[in-house]
């Protein structure tokens, strides 16, 4: 794999960070008084975290704003962007590995910004990436390309030069869908999508050790 650029997801793609978003959304409806629906995480994980803040006062009917909803669950996975989420096995040493080769490197990412840097900086990885693009940024989904689109103009590198590592269904096929050389990397919380994941992927890795 020989790419002048790598965009990469932030959570279930670098950090070992699903199991913390696993249960925030039902955490917060349920101290709102509302009962979690079935299905509700196969919802989130297709809606940026604007989306899914607007999704929560649409379908709930809640009496907040969707800035107050992002305010609160920022405060529930606070903590564990500050203190406690993980880096995946090896990746430190494909970072270092690609910086070594001169290969440009950012975050396209559907978190918050102010987590994703806190992670970043606390793993002491942050200087390895040009920038950290947001959903938010972009003002779309990941289920729209904008977002990859935008990293790759903003790192001045031709989309069919730059590799995308995604680790969701439907963040593969978006890259995948304008050009994008995708490389989709297993994690645990889409496991039962990896056949469809892979059909859509140029490589699949089940971690990083396998690119070293």
């Amino acid at each position: 794999m020989t790419h002048k650029a790598i965009i990469f997801d932030l959570d279930g793609t670098i950090l070992d960070s699903m199991p913390a978003w696993e249960n925030i959304d039902a955490e917060f409806l349920t101290e709102n008084n509302i009962v979690p629906p079935v299905g509700l995480s196969d919802i989130m994980k297709t809606l940026s975290f604007a989306q899914s803040a607007q999704y929560f006062v649409d379908e709930f009917k809640l009496d907040k704003q969707p800035i107050q909803v992002m305010d609160r669950i920022r405060e529930l996975v606070d903590e564990k962007y500050r203190y406690f989420i993980e880096l995946k096995p090896y990746v430190l040493d494909f970072l270092q590995k690609q910086a070594n080769k001169g290969v440009k490197m950012c975050i396209a990412s559907a978190t918050h910004l102010e987590l994703a840097v806190l992670a970043l900086k606390r793993l002491e990885i942050y200087d390895y990436f040009e920038f950290v693009l947001t959903c938010g940024d972009v003002g779309f989904g990941k289920d729209d390309p904008e977002i990859y689109l935008k990293a790759a103009e903003m790192l001045k590198i031709p989309v069919g030069e730059v590799a995308v590592f995604e680790d969701a269904l439907h963040c593969v096929k978006t890259a995948k869908s304008v050009g994008f050389y995708v490389v989709g990397v297993y994690d645990k919380s889409a496991e039962l999508d990896t056949p469809e994941i892979i059909k859509y992927c140029d490589k699949y890795i089940l971690g990083y050790d396998e690119l070293l």
